[in-house]
């Protein structure tokens, strides 16, 4: 802690030689103390304005990081609620590949969830399929 003494220039003597200097040493002391007092809670103010503003710019990074996160969240539940889930296998095709390609981990594309629309074209086909398989052997039967 510093402390600034103050000589007045009542307690000199007008008439000394040295009063007047005196006197501006010591409003030049003052002025040097007051500066340095000013600068140093000048330096304390600015730490607090930088610690308010480098907490703010993180809240405003973990902030947008959470909105994108949530948007994701969001599509991603949107996405599971309007895939096709097979609730029988019937409902799903080639089991034998699908397994064989899992278990070969060649499964990429079955990672992909189809929609239904893509299902219904699948299913089309194979309906389609087995029919003909049935119409077939019906007629190998008549042969």
């Amino acid at each position: 802690i510093s402390f600034a003494y103050f000589i007045s220039y009542r307690s000199v003597e007008h008439d000394h030689p040295h009063a007047l200097e005196f006197l501006r040493r010591s409003f030049k002391c003052h002025r040097i103390f007051q500066k340095k007092r000013y600068d140093e809670q000048v330096e304390a103010e600015l730490d607090k304005i930088q610690e308010r503003l480098a907490s703010q710019q993180e809240l405003s990074i973990t902030l947008n990081e959470d909105i994108d996160k949530m948007s994701k969240d969001l599509v991603d539940e949107e996405v599971f609620k309007k895939a096709f889930i097979p609730r029988t296998l019937n409902d799903v095709f080639y089991v034998e590949r699908d397994t064989l390609k899992v278990s070969k981990d060649e499964g990429e594309d079955l990672k992909k969830i189809p929609n239904e629309n893509e299902v219904m074209v699948k299913s089309e086909n194979v309906s389609s399929i087995s029919t003909k398989d049935d119409e077939d052997d019906e007629s190998e039967e008549d042969d």
